[in-house]
């Protein structure tokens, strides 16, 4: 069994659709706590999700949890509260995974690149949200007992160049 906690927005689409449509090949039950606000990355509301998340881990403690992470090196409480969160985890759960994503391709950088309230710098890292749920499921199912984090990585590609195609023809 995997429980989705808030099972909302586009990865939690995505993997409910895989889960009722293929079988998934777990010998444990899941917890997988994807949710989190990453458009409001102000202090305040960022606080108020790592505490959220601290109260679910609290509550399960000896249940697997795969906690849905990112891989963005930017400085924002919403990274800093992201880490912090990875670290409460594996020093409060002994069944406590985490696995980082890159940019998912859909809301957050490429959404505000397409209404133009963000300018393209350096190299973006973008995985498709199909492939993200794919993987975490394949993770899951996979023999990870000794690796507790996980980066899953996408497909590097100039800032600029995906500036551009997400803005052609408009």
């Amino acid at each position: 069994m995997i429980e989705l906690i808030h099972g909302r927005g586009q990865l939690g689409t995505a993997l409910k659709d895989l889960i009722k449509n293929k079988k998934v090949d777990l010998k444990e039950d899941w917890f997988i706590y994807h949710t989190w606000n990453f458009i409001d990355k102000s202090e305040n509301v960022q606080r108020e999700e790592y505490e959220k998340f601290k109260e679910f881990v609290d509550k399960h403690k000896g249940v697997n949890i795969l906690f849905i992470s990112t891989l963005s090196e930017n400085h924002t409480p919403y990274e800093h509260y992201k880490q912090l969160s990875e670290a409460y985890l594996l020093q409060n759960s002994d069944k406590g995974f985490i696995v980082r994503l890159s940019n998912l391709i859909g809301k957050g950088i490429c959404e505000r690149f397409k209404k133009g309230e963000a300018k393209p710098y350096g190299t973006l890292e973008l995985m498709a949200v199909e492939e993200a749920a794919i993987r975490i499921l394949k993770f899951l199912s996979s023999d990870k007992k000794l690796i507790h984090i996980k980066n899953l990585h996408g497909s590097k590609v100039d800032a600029g160049l995906a500036y551009n195609l997400i803005r052609f023809g408009k």
